[in-house]
């Protein structure tokens, strides 16, 4: 993901794709600018193609191999080449994510190719799936929101506010 100049190049020039699992939330992260005004959708809906003129936010590159249900060697996908490029409204990027469902966006960028990607690795890629379940992540936990003033120090968590989590 980058800045959509950028990302033309290698469009053109190095043959790729990008897997995502289902609902893994973190391949909009961040997320692009939207077309509010898209043909044909519907304006009460969160979800909202990428503006692919916008060259100042995040856009993403390549082609989106989406499996939409699961990641088992029989499960299907989607290889993702409508519009707008690169960030084709038919797959993943037609999804909205709802703060509340956090744990399965979490479970699936943990999950890939019926793997617990972390764990995975930390076992030296050797297929264990028990111990893959049962090893902890380092690098998981809440985080308090932060704000500019706060940058460079300790994040603060706000009162009655749902923690972000760190993956």
């Amino acid at each position: 993901m980058g800045l959509i100049q950028i990302l033309i190049v290698p469009d053109h020039s190095i043959k790729h794709y990008r897997v995502v699992h289902r609902l893994d939330i973190i391949p909009h992260s961040p997320p692009c600018d939207k077309d509010e005004y898209a043909p044909g959708v519907d304006a009460n809906d969160d979800s909202k193609p990428c503006d692919p003129n916008n060259k100042e936010r995040g856009y993403h590159h390549g082609t989106e191999i989406w499996y939409p249900n699961g990641m088992k060697s029989n499960d299907s996908y989607y290889e993702c080449t409508g519009h707008p490029t690169g960030e084709d409204f038919f797959c993943s990027d037609s999804l909205s994510f709802e703060l509340s469902k956090y744990q399965t966006y979490i479970s699936d960028h943990r999950h890939y190719f019926d793997h617990k990607v972390p764990a995975y690795g930390k076992l030296g890629c050797e297929s264990n799936p028990v111990m893959e379940e049962n090893l902890h992540n380092d690098a998981e936990g809440p985080v308090g929101r932060i704000n500019s003033s706060q940058l460079g120090s300790q994040p603060q968590q706000q009162q009655n506010e749902p923690s972000l989590w760190f993956i």
